[in-house]
């Protein structure tokens, strides 16, 4: 029997949106699985899901069952139905393994009868928003092509009033990062309209599609921006705002070698995510579709076991290759805390279609750089250098700092 102290099902409980994000891997990058599956969860996936959950229980120590509903847009699904899902899940898992909600939504739909649900159920909301009216509209559009930053924070209004009042969970802002954009900017208004826990994710992006040179420019803007959130977040001077990818930075590379060993088991041992579409198909996080064919959406939750997906080949190879270090990553300082970008960006962004994943992340110069940012800050509030070349697993040695950290890295 293993133990799993987290199992997050990143549930899609409508395969349609309201908008039309340009980027959207669901709709606009070449995937068309939506156009077969159901436009609704139907009660009898709900119901096979609490048998797979149920049995997964039954051989593996769970402590958490999170589930996160999605889309789509995860609102267009009428409230009662959206209600029932919810009283199935929690009445048919609950007393086996500790159950909470989440939901990502666009922003567009909340009203007050949607802050009172969530407050019933007791559901953590995050909203995807990219930054103020501008740079949000270049991206987030209507199927008209206008932009949908003023429906976004009539909702975002909504939940961070309810939340000031305790009545729901503080929601999240769920930012898309566009090298493109400045992100100290987009950091600022997403903090300046009451958000205290703030989440940048990489941008889809294919290796094969893009020449070297484009991929370089885009890389380094990547950094840049992420260069930008890190010092606005530094000039904020406020603990109690979370961006969660200089946390989980932070935590790694003032850990020392132990931490950083440990905290790899445990993400790969100790938690298991994966999507579940609306007819039941499960598969690995389906932000990935667009990028790889390995043959991993083929289970479905009403006729496969839990163990025996994740044991399967697709999945043990998926694992393994996920976690590996590219060949081109081997000799970099920093391949202990990315693991091409398996730490903190997406693997998804350095598979080819030759050589699948054993190429450095898509991202790799940005990535590079805000490591180093983030080691110069921790040096600077007085970690001593002898704790990140630990956690790097670096020789602790002035020539081995001057040789395997750049210069830019060290505190002037």
């Amino acid at each position: 029997m293993a133990d799993l102290d987290v199992v997050e099902v990143v549930l899609k409980v409508t395969e349609r949106c309201n908008i039309n994000c340009d980027y959207c891997y669901m709709f606009n990058m070449g995937n068309d699985d939506y156009k077969r599956l159901p436009k609704r969860i139907p009660d009898s996936t709900v119901q096979a899901l609490v048998s797979f959950i149920s049995d997964a229980s039954r051989t593996n120590n769970i402590g958490l069952v999170r589930f996160i509903f999605h889309g789509g847009e995860p609102m267009l699904l009428p409230k009662k139905h959206f209600r029932k899902v919810c009283q199935t899940l929690r009445s048919g898992v609950a007393d086996k393994v500790r159950c909470e909600f989440g939901m990502q939504t666009n922003g567009t739909l909340v009203d007050p009868a949607w802050i009172d649900l969530f407050e019933e159920l007791d559901l953590t909301p995050g909203v995807s928003m990219d930054g103020p009216p501008d740079l949000h509209d270049q991206h987030r559009i209507d199927f008209k092509g206008r932009g949908t930053y003023e429906q976004t924070i009539r909702g975002v209004n909504l939940l961070l009033d309810a939340a000031s009042k305790k009545r729901i969970k503080a929601p999240g802002a769920l930012c898309v990062v566009n090298p493109e954009h400045d992100g100290a900017r987009v950091f600022s208004h997403c903090v300046d309209l009451g958000f205290q826990n703030v989440h940048f994710t990489l941008p889809i992006t294919r290796l094969d599609d893009f020449t070297e040179a484009e991929r370089l420019r885009l890389s380094r803007l990547l950094g840049g921006y992420l260069v930008g959130v890190l010092k606005a977040w530094i000039l904020r001077k406020d603990t109690t705002i979370k961006v969660r990818i200089l946390r989980r930075l932070m935590s790694l590379l003032s850990g020392g070698d132990e931490a950083a060993r440990a905290d790899l088991e445990y993400e790969r041992t100790r938690v298991r995510l994966f999507s579940v579409d609306t007819d039941g198909t499960v598969g690995p996080d389906d932000s990935m579709k667009p990028l790889v064919d390995l043959n991993l959406w083929r289970w479905n939750v009403a006729t496969a076991r839990f163990d025996e997906i994740f044991n399967s080949e697709p999945f043990v190879t998926l694992d393994r290759e996920s976690y590996a270090t590219p060949d081109d990553c081997k000799p970099c300082a920093w391949n202990r805390v990315c693991r091409g970008g398996a730490f903190v960006g997406r693997i998804g962004n350095r598979y080819r279609a030759r050589n699948a994943f054993n190429n450095a992340n898509f991202y790799c110069e940005g990535l590079r750089d805000i490591f180093a940012n983030v080691s110069a800050i921790l040096m600077e509030a007085g970690l001593p250098y002898e704790k990140i070349s630990s956690s790097l697993g670096l020789e602790h040695s002035l020539a081995a700092r001057q040789r395997e950290i750049p210069a830019e890295t060290l505190p002037a």
